[in-house]
């Protein structure tokens, strides 16, 4: 995931008044989703806040050590962006600036000390509690989405390069794996041929688009209307989470978002991706009312779901910029009917993200213990992003390339939910839950003890 993509996508699912999605979830409407899915997304949205209650809420620096660490590297890298960064696709892949090309790097390496000094400044607490790292991770205008902590802290070289590409490492080369198919080598970013991805990487991780039918789009809710409570389901379960005062991480100083606003929305021109630019009409209000949110330390708010899961494949021909094209995209047959075959909520399609962050961490010698893992897929579950079986399923493929860790109790015996074939028995979304809860009692005793 870009760094343009990793701010916005947080951004506008934390800012209140661009709400994508009410109450009337995916989940709760079962003629949009099978009673396995259904059933299976209540259950982990009460063992995700199961996670948070017990593993993260009110626990002491001491249970979440790998965390802070991970968020101590992140604040402590001080790479700054080139001009020539702006230059690679990734970069570029949102929106671009007409004239200037220079225009987001100068105004995010002015940027960027001013958002990691909020962060130090948590990190200096010693009495810090994990509830805080875990909330600063998802704070809108100062978390790890404000930078891709891979994709900036794993550049080769410090810089993009048109021959080297991602630098080449242990992280980097698990992170290909798991993602392009068994293929460590293959520069695995958002430019890979779809034949080299892992099927559930293709089709836009069967998300619907712009050619999809208009059903397939989650819509907007009605204005200020905050019935979504967080997690996945839908349900009751969570109501209330998102606006606990645990949620006032810190007060930001008036004016400090100027230059992201800057660098993201002025003198910006619509991306020629269709996607994405449907996604930037929204986004800069977000990030505008996201910074007066911050600025007031006020609640992030509920994170609505971002995205709706294609449930018909695309074959005809679409108007493309004036001209008559073919589009065909196989996104149901292909990836949204693995996840309804083997039970797992569809959320956002298998998490990319989350290879990201792990590989950051083994990058940076952070500690890959059942309590980080734990708490990071709480956070996506809670969050809104990604259900834990999609987080899972991407994310221990990975972690088994890492020395020492395929054969480690724990987590590590918790079955997936599907390959990233797209592979499962029958409902073993059901089984890994099963699994995973017994982790989760595991290291709860531990921290309790």
């Amino acid at each position: 995931m870009a760094m343009h993509t990793f701010i916005i996508t947080l951004l506008v699912v934390h800012a209140q008044s661009t709400m994508l999605e009410s109450g009337d979830d995916y989940y709760a409407d079962s003629t949009k989703a099978n009673k396995n899915q259904a059933d299976n997304a209540v259950t982990e949205d009460a063992l995700g806040l199961k996670i948070y209650n017990t593993l993260v809420r009110k626990q002491p620096g001491t249970n979440c050590v790998s965390l802070k660490n991970w968020l101590s590297a992140y604040a402590a890298d001080d790479n700054k962006w080139e001009t020539h960064d702006a230059k690679n696709p990734e970069f570029k892949y949102d929106e671009e600036h007409p004239n200037n090309i220079t225009f987001a790097v100068d105004d995010l390496n002015q940027a960027l000390p001013f958002f990691k000094a909020g962060i130090k400044v948590i990190l200096g607490n010693p009495n810090v509690e994990c509830n805080e790292l875990w909330h600063l991770i998802l704070c809108p205008v100062a978390g790890l989405r404000f930078l891709s902590a891979f994709e900036f802290a794993l550049k080769a070289n410090s810089s993009w390069s048109d021959t080297s590409g991602i630098l080449q490492n242990a992280a980097t080369k698990a992170y290909n794996k798991a993602k392009c198919n068994g293929d460590e080598n293959t520069q695995c970013d958002k430019n890979v041929a779809q034949g080299k991805l892992s099927v559930l990487f293709r089709d836009k991780k069967g998300r619907a688009g712009d050619y999809s039918p208009k059903v397939e789009r989650r819509v907007p809710a009605a204005k200020d209307l905050q019935e979504y409570n967080g997690g996945i389901s839908g349900s009751s379960t969570l109501k209330g989470f998102w606006n606990k005062t645990e949620q006032q991480v810190f007060k930001l100083p008036k004016g400090g978002c100027k230059q992201v606003i800057d660098a993201f929305c002025t003198d910006t021109v619509k991306s020629p991706n269709e996607e994405v630019a449907h996604r930037n009409e929204e986004d800069c209000a977000a990030l505008t009312g996201a910074c007066t949110l911050a600025e007031k330390n006020k609640q992030h708010g509920a994170p609505p779901p971002m995205h709706a899961p294609a449930m018909t494949d695309v074959d005809g021909m679409f108007d493309v910029k004036g001209k008559q094209t073919k589009i065909v995209i196989k996104a149901y047959t292909v990836v949204v009917k693995r996840f309804e075959d083997c039970g797992v909520p569809w959320v956002g399609g298998v998490s990319g993200s989350a290879l990201e962050q792990f590989a950051y961490a083994h990058h940076k010698k952070v500690a890959i213990d059942d309590l980080f893992v734990l708490q990071w897929m709480s956070l996506y579950l809670l969050g809104g992003f990604h259900s834990m079986g999609e987080v899972w399923a991407a994310l221990k493929p990975m972690l088994e390339e890492f020395p020492g860790m395929k054969n480690r109790e724990g987590m590590m015996k918790v079955p997936v939910p599907f390959t990233l074939a797209g592979a499962c028995k029958a409902n073993d979304e059901a089984v890994f839950l099963k699994a995973l809860d017994k982790v989760v009692n595991a290291a709860a005793a531990a921290v309790n003890t």
